[in-house]
């Protein structure tokens, strides 16, 4: 009862100007609420309160304890699900950047107050919070998002009959209206063209208006760091190599998650995260191959489920060094690019490697920068990915000169048939090779195959790593 007391008094005493004695209130509350999970509600708006009042302080020097304090109370209230508190300790911040004239941040901040309140359907604070967003359009010369803004705001006033917000909101856009007509009798620029108000010389467009967009809900938690990224630390530590990101990206995953959708880079901001995403198709590809390949098991006489298998995993096998050529081009940007051998063939630019190498020439040149010693492949292991190459090719592009005898049962194997080990079952029927191919047997060769070469390099690449080290060290 008694931090409960403070929490209000420590309002009453804020609102009245005596800032010491709130703060007397507000930390005596903080400090009973600390470590006590059944309060940490409160204990989250005691830091809000705390954050918001320090923001407000003379002393710029308290500034940066009260944005960190918000932003603790944020990750609270995040976690607990209080969005009308989330969404109020995004306003505050977003009128302290504002009133500095930080606008990528006061932008980044008010965004994200608009999109929790109206994901709450808080009317009232949506409609405040676009007449913030509103004024700070205008101060950035973006009258007509500002106009946009600022007649959302009026439509709700007219939905709550609130006359006092739609007032306050007619004034907002004689205000734009004003602010418009000087910069026309000015000739200044205006809208997203126009010269950022942060003084930084570029475009808005280009600047501060990079943060103005609908926030997107992330279905991540970040903080920590991978248990797989502390695994290759360790090993590569022990064994006196210096770790580098490409040992991370070319690991070998865990049987229980074998399929990765993409990888994705985090570029933080002024206030708001930039998310870049590189789709892992090798993976999706060969998760494909697996499932249809499944299937096909209990549908013997099917050819399409086969076909596809056998497509998909030809897939995999490009798509997989093509992802290992962009990777070890782009480690020539990184701090650890004197670990790796980079191929001459790689070095200038990695697309026109992907698109003008032909696919086992790649698996040839990246096999030896990466693997060394551990390369290349057992002589039947590379024979018969290549057939399952050769393969693949003959069925997508399927060039013919006759028709294929069937009837009586040709005296010589076809071609394609001799390249397809004889425990691998095909179809002693009379039809032409493709139906004769495509079995749920060959299916699982092909994946087999391809899934071998992949974690052939992988496993080259990280031994090779661990004997070699830095080769400028040595």
């Amino acid at each position: 009862m008694h931090a409960v007391a403070c929490i209000e008094a420590g309002k009453a005493y804020y609102t009245n100007g005596q800032r010491d004695r709130a703060q007397q209130c507000w930390e005596l509350s903080l400090a009973y609420y600390e470590d006590k999970e059944e309060d940490v509600e409160h204990y989250a708006r005691v830091k809000a309160n705390l954050g918001s009042m320090l923001l407000s302080d003379n002393d710029a020097k308290k500034h940066e304890e009260g944005s960190n304090l918000i932003e603790e109370s944020s990750s609270i209230k995040r976690s607990i699900g209080d969005l009308d508190g989330l969404a109020n300790n995004y306003c505050n911040l977003g009128l302290y950047y504002w009133r500095g004239k930080r606008y990528e941040r006061a932008i980044a901040c008010t965004r994200k107050d608009l999109h929790i309140s109206r994901t709450v359907g808080n009317l009232r604070s949506t409609a405040s919070t676009l007449s913030n967003l509103a004024g700070i359009y205008t101060d950035t010369l973006q009258l007509k998002k500002a106009r946009e803004a600022l007649n959302e705001a009026k439509r709700i006033g007219e939905d709550l009959a609130d006359t006092k917000l739609i007032s306050l909101v007619e004034h907002g856009l004689k205000h734009v209206d004003k602010v418009g007509r000087e910069l026309g009798q000015a000739g200044i620029r205006f809208g997203p063209a126009a010269e950022c108000a942060c003084g930084s010389g570029k475009e808005y467009q280009n600047c501060c208006g990079c943060a103005d967009f609908e926030p997107v809900d992330l279905p991540y938690e970040f903080g920590g760091v991978s248990e797989d990224v502390d695994k290759i630390i360790k090993e590569m530590t022990e064994a006196g190599v210096q770790p580098s990101r490409l040992d991370f990206i070319l690991r070998e995953p865990d049987q229980s998650h074998q399929t990765r959708f993409a990888w994705c880079r985090m570029e933080p901001q002024d206030g708001w995260l930039k998310m870049r995403e590189l789709p892992d198709m090798a993976g999706l590809h060969l998760a494909s191959a697996r499932e249809l390949a499944e299937e096909a098991k209990d549908l013997p006489d099917s050819v399409t489920k086969p076909l596809s298998c056998i497509l998909l995993s030809v897939c995999a096998a490009e798509a997989f060094i093509n992802q290992v050529a962009f990777f070890l081009h782009e480690i020539q940007t990184f701090p650890e690019n004197h670990l790796h051998q980079v191929p001459p063939e790689l070095s200038p630019d990695a697309i026109t490697f992907q698109r003008s190498m032909e696919l086992t020439q790649k698996w040839e040149i990246l096999g030896m920068a990466l693997c060394g010693s551990y390369w290349p492949p057992k002589s039947n292991l590379w024979t018969q990915f290549r057939n399952i190459i050769y393969l693949r090719n003959e069925l997508v592009h399927f060039k013919v000169a006759d028709y294929e005898q069937v009837v009586p049962s040709p005296k010589e194997t076809h071609e394609i048939l001799k390249r397809i080990p004889l425990k691998v079952k095909t179809r002693q029927i009379p039809h032409a090779w493709p139906m004769r191919v495509l079995t749920p047997d060959v299916a699982h060769w092909c994946i087999t195959i391809v899934e071998q070469m992949i974690s052939l390099l992988r496993d080259g690449y990280a031994r090779n790593r661990r004997e070699t080290g830095d080769p400028l060290a040595k």
